[in-house]
C-alpha cells in the first residue's frame, strides 16, 4: 500500500503480481493473505485507470472475506468502500450508490445498539445497562 500512497502504482501493481503468484503457489488462492494481496493489487490497478480488473480483484477479495467471515467484517465493509470509489471512477455510479446502500445497512444495524438514547449523558454510558436501574434525569436534593 506505501508504494500507492507514494503514487507509484506500476511497481505495486508488478509487486503484487509477484507476491500473488508466491502466494497461490504455496498457499493457495483460499488464504485470506491471497485475498488482502488481491485489494491491494485492485488499489494498483485503479491507480493505473485500469477499472475493470481494479474492480474484478476487488470482487473476488470481498467475495472471499464475506465467506470467511460475513457480512460485517471490518475488510469487507473498507473493501467495500474502495470498489464504490472505483465504480464512480469507472462511470457506474448507480452500482456504487447500490453498495454503498448495502453498507450504510450493515453499519446501521451493526451499531444501533450502540447509538445513546436521548436520556443518556457522558456520566451514564459507563454504566449497566439493567432495566432495574433507575436513573433520574437531574440530581436530587435532600
Amino acid at each position: 500500500m506505501t508504494l500507492i500512497r507514494m503514487n507509484r502504482t506500476e511497481e505495486a501493481d508488478s509487486l503484487t503480481t509477484r507476491i500473488l503468484s508466491e502466494i497461490e503457489n504455496s498457499l493457495g488462492k483460499e488464504c485470506d493473505a491471497y485475498s488482502r494481496v488481491l485489494s491491494y493489487r485492485a488499489a494498483a490497478f485503479a491507480g493505473l485507470g485500469r477499472h475493470a480488473e481494479a474492480i474484478e480483484a476487488y470482487t473476488a477479495s470481498i467475495d472471499h472475506f464475506r465467506s470467511r467471515f460475513g457480512p460485517e467484517n471490518m475488510f469487507v465493509l473498507v473493501t467495500s468502500n474502495n470498489l464504490g470509489l472505483v465504480l464512480i471512477d469507472a462511470g457506474q455510479p448507480d452500482r456504487a450508490v447500490e453498495i454503498y446502500r448495502q453498507l450504510l445497512a450493515i453499519i446501521e444495524d451493526r451499531y444501533e445498539s450502540m447509538r445513546p438514547s436521548p436520556y443518556e449523558t457522558s456520566a451514564t454510558r459507563c454504566l449497566p445497562r439493567d432495566e432495574s436501574i433507575k436513573l433520574a434525569p437531574y440530581p436530587q436534593r435532600l
